[in-house]
C-alpha cells in the first residue's frame, strides 16, 4: 500500500484521498463484476481436501475480501464446480471491517457452532488471511502454490524450472511466516493431514 501511495504522489503531486479511492473504485468494481464469473474455478486440491475434511466431521466456513454483489456471482458458480462452504460471509456483513479484522472469523464460528478458537484453522493465500486468523486467535495456515502472494498464473508457475519453483515457494513461505503464520503448506492437498495433527 505504501508503494502505491508513493507512486500516486509522484504522479499527482499529493497523497491520495478517500475521494480519489472512491473515484477509482467505481469503474474497477464495474469491470470486475463483468468478468468475475470467468474466474471461479476452485484451486487445485481444494475439492478433494474439503471432501476429506467433511468426511472427518470438519465444518467448512469462508471469509472473503469480495462484497455481497461479487459473491452473488461467485458462490453459485463455485457451487456448480463443487465448492460450497457450510457458511460464508463478506465484509458487508461486519460493517465493512473485513480482513485483517477478526469479525468474519467470529461470525463463522457462531454460525457453525464452534466455541473454541483453538479448534479453528484459518487457511488462506494472502498476508491479510494470515493476519485475520492471528487477530481471531485461531491457527493460521498459508497456502503457497497458486497464492495471491506468489502472483503467478498456473501456466506461469508450470513454466518455471524446479529451482525457480523452489525459490518462489521459499519466498512466499517467508512472507507468510513473517506475517505470523502458524504453518505453511505447499498445496491444499496437505491440509487434511495438518488438520489431524492440530485437532
Amino acid at each position: 500500500m505504501l508503494q502505491i501511495a508513493a507512486a500516486w504522489e509522484r504522479v499527482h503531486g499529493a497523497a491520495p484521498t478517500e475521494d480519489d479511492v472512491q473515484e477509482l473504485y467505481g469503474p474497477y468494481e464495474e469491470r470486475l463484476l463483468s468478468i468475475l464469473d470467468r474466474f471461479v474455478d476452485p484451486k487445485p486440491h481444494v475439492l478433494d481436501a474439503v471432501a476429506e475434511l467433511r468426511a472427518a466431521g470438519v465444518k467448512i466456513g469462508s471469509t472473503t475480501g469480495y462484497n455481497d454483489k461479487m459473491m452473488a456471482i461467485v458462490e453459485p458458480k463455485a457451487a456448480e464446480a463443487g465448492y460450497a462452504p457450510d457458511f460464508s460471509i463478506t465484509p458487508d456483513a461486519v460493517g465493512g471491517k473485513g480482513r485483517p479484522f477478526p469479525y468474519m472469523m467470529f461470525r463463522n464460528m457462531e454460525a457453525l457452532g464452534v466455541s473454541d478458537v483453538r479448534r479453528v484453522i484459518k487457511v488462506g493465500d494472502t498476508v491479510s488471511d494470515i493476519r485475520e486468523g492471528k487477530a481471531a486467535g485461531v491457527i493460521s495456515v498459508g497456502v503457497i502454490e497458486g497464492s495471491s502472494e506468489m502472483a503467478l498464473s498456473e501456466a506461469e508457475y508450470a513454466a518455471l524450472d524446479q529451482a525457480q519453483r523452489e525459490e518462489a515457494c521459499a519466498r512466499v513461505a517467508g512472507v507468510f511466516r513473517a506475517a505470523g503464520s502458524d504453518a505453511v503448506i505447499r498445496t491444499m492437498a496437505e491440509l487434511p493431514a495438518l488438520a489431524r495433527q492440530v485437532a
